[in-house]
């Protein structure tokens, strides 16, 4: 079942994050360039989907909230270490997470199937963050709580 969210709140979170999704594409494309050596650029990016996180779960988006909270997490794991395949992985997550963003600040308009697929494709990138986290990561401490 499909939670409402007022439309005025919604509008207002759809404007905030489409402005940090801008943020959120450069630096990634700074990661890219830098060969993802400048591990600061991670935590970076880290401390933006933050700020999506907090509003997300704020407003009862849940689901989307908790992939975001997710990859945070793994955002501020990459600096600490020098895992590079872990890296090349979380890139790849990095971008994906743009295009949940875009069907994030769409989903509003979505009807009750393409809700259900938008929330599948979430929980199959989350499951993707947590293994990756606990795979390529592990015993890296750098996870916010």
């Amino acid at each position: 079942m499909r939670q409402k969210i007022d439309k005025d709140i919604f509008i207002d979170f759809v404007a905030e994050v489409q402005s940090l999704r801008k943020e959120l594409n450069l630096i990634s494309q700074q990661i890219i360039e830098t060969k993802m050596e400048e591990s600061d650029l991670f935590e970076k990016y880290g401390n933006i989907i933050d700020r999506i996180y907090g509003t997300a779960a704020t407003i009862g988006l849940m689901d989307f909230a908790n992939y975001a909270k997710a990859l945070k997490d793994v955002c501020y794991m990459c600096p600490k270490s020098d895992n590079m395949s872990g890296r090349k992985q979380v890139v790849k997550l990095l971008i994906e997470f743009l295009d949940f963003v875009d069907m994030a600040c769409r989903s509003n308009k979505l009807n009750d199937q393409e809700q259900y697929q938008f929330n599948v494709q979430m929980k199959k990138s989350l499951s993707k963050v947590q293994t990756l986290s606990q795979k390529e990561f592990f015993g890296v401490r750098g996870k916010s709580y």
